[in-house]
């Protein structure tokens, strides 16, 4: 019989942090996908991240990231994901 592995999302459960954990990932990420949007001509970006306390979709980032970037928030793509959009005008 195979035993079940916990996930990340199983109850009771805490991920320990990883090496990289605050590291600045993600801001780097979203800084070089701008430079790139930018360089193309493009005339804005969106991002669809979740919000901190989601049990899902979590490899998307967190609401408050690309807040803090300069993205504004112009709708919802379902119940967790927010649209996120960042205007080059």
């Amino acid at each position: 019989m195979a035993t079940r592995r916990a996930t990340a999302t199983s109850p009771g459960r805490k991920r320990s942090a990883s090496p990289r954990h605050r590291q600045g990932i993600t801001r780097q990420l979203i800084e070089a996908a701008i430079a790139h949007a930018r360089a193309r001509g493009a005339r804005s970006i969106e991002a669809y991240p979740v919000a901190p306390g989601s049990p899902r979709f979590r490899f998307m980032g967190f609401v408050g990231v690309f807040e803090a970037m300069g993205f504004q928030e112009v709708g919802r793509a379902g119940s967790r994901r927010h649209i996120m959009r960042y205007d080059f005008s």
